[in-house]
């Protein structure tokens, strides 16, 4: 047996159109410098930078290209994940990203309460609400934190992602 412990967290999720933008440097600056055209995401209607302006560090939030989940192939037991590639949007065009905020994580848990690794078994049992309380407070952070920054979410829409990770597959 290794000393490789599986992992997993859960991350809260919220979908928000975005627009693309695309940069115009001049055929100067192009043939001199090699610099191309590139795509980036602007708030609709603003000219700020997707989450440019988001604080560094505690709550750390990301973003992704939405996720579409399609049904997997007839022999497949797998669903397919397709995503939008910004690359071949056109300037203007809506493009739906996925903010994610990790809240919760299996190993940081498993520390905390001092409970010891087991390969492959990291079992992590919660008190009776212990865990919804976990996730409403985290929702509602979350929540915060994207109205602060001028979003306008609302929290039926915040969904969750569990992630499961072990190395050894």
């Amino acid at each position: 047996m290794g000393h490789t412990y599986g992992d997993a967290w859960i991350d809260l999720l919220y979908d928000y159109d975005t627009e693309v933008r695309e940069t115009s440097p001049s055929e100067e600056i192009m043939k001199l410098h090699g610099i191309r055209p590139k795509k980036y995401l602007v708030y609709p209607g603003t000219e700020k930078v997707v989450l440019e302006d988001f604080v560094i560090g505690k709550p750390l939030i990301n973003y992704e290209p939405k996720t579409i989940i399609k049904a997997g192939l007839f022999d497949s037991k797998y669903p397919i994940y397709d995503k939008k590639e910004l690359e071949k949007c056109n300037a203007g065009d809506i493009y739906t990203v996925t903010l994610i905020q990790r809240i919760l994580h299996i190993n940081k848990e498993l520390d905390q309460k001092r409970i010891h690794r087991i390969d492959a078994a990291n079992q992590l049992t919660f008190e009776p609400g212990e865990l919804e309380q976990k996730l409403a407070t985290a929702k509602k952070d979350f929540l915060t934190t994207l109205n602060h920054y001028g979003l306008n979410a609302q929290e039926e829409k915040i969904y969750c992602r569990l992630v499961g990770f072990n190395p050894h597959f």
